[in-house]
């Protein structure tokens, strides 16, 4: 995830930038300003408390602290900080969300499902409740 002593990003789009239109990079970003597009990165994201972002998000790692209102699909890790907002939904491998962080949508985590559907579940031994009235 993203070095959180030494946060260096490809490109950073301040929070006096509006960009009204699609984002693509190799590299990582940083985003205080509002854009209004699709986001498509190769590397990791940040989302600055002050962005405001209305259309899907593709991204290794996504660190979210300000709002979004679409899609989110992480390859790796999301990270949603306390003042994040994510209104849609979200495909990750791994999630973490602090307290105060609000999301409206569906999560799905294609890996661990596909693991979990895979391991069969037992009972461990002695765990059976008594049958009501036979104590």
């Amino acid at each position: 995830m993203l070095n959180k002593k030494n946060k260096s990003f490809n490109t950073v789009i301040g929070a006096d930038t509006i960009i009204n239109g699609d984002i693509k990079s190799d590299g990582s970003l940083r985003i205080d300003g509002k854009i209004t597009g699709n986001i498509e990165i190769q590397g990791d994201l940040f989302i600055g408390s002050s962005a405001v972002i209305n259309g899907n998000i593709t991204a290794h790692n996504i660190e979210l602290s300000g709002m979004v209102v679409g899609n989110v699909h992480s390859e790796n890790l999301m990270r949603m900080l306390s003042t994040a907002k994510l209104y849609g939904d979200m495909q990750v491998n791994a999630l973490v969300a602090d307290e105060g962080a609000f999301f409206k949508g569906k999560c799905s985590m294609p890996k661990t499902s596909e693991s979990a559907e895979s391991a069969s579940i037992t009972e461990p031994a002695g765990t059976t409740e008594p049958a009501m009235g036979s104590e």
